[in-house]
């Protein structure tokens, strides 16, 4: 069954993440993830201090997929 967003791809769970018809839904959501776990581990450590920048990574906090590291699908996947 083709994706009902894009018409194009095959509907699948990674897809779902990389449409390019939900781009800007995923950005939101990973976006509020990073803030959720910096606002946790502030409140967990008592370090107001503690900046989303430390939680930078080159492929985390993007929706697309890779074999070589780990990636935001991967993270969606291990709360899924």
């Amino acid at each position: 069954m083709n994706c009902p967003l894009c018409k194009n791809q095959l509907e699948s769970f990674e897809h779902i993440w990389t449409c390019t018809q939900n781009v800007q839904k995923i950005k939101e959501i990973l976006y509020n993830a990073k803030m959720k776990i910096t606002k946790n581990i502030q409140k967990k450590n008592n370090n107001n201090k503690f900046s989303p920048k430390k939680l930078e990574h080159n492929q985390l906090w993007f929706n697309n997929q890779s074999n070589a590291s780990l990636t935001a699908i991967d993270l969606i996947k291990s709360f899924v």
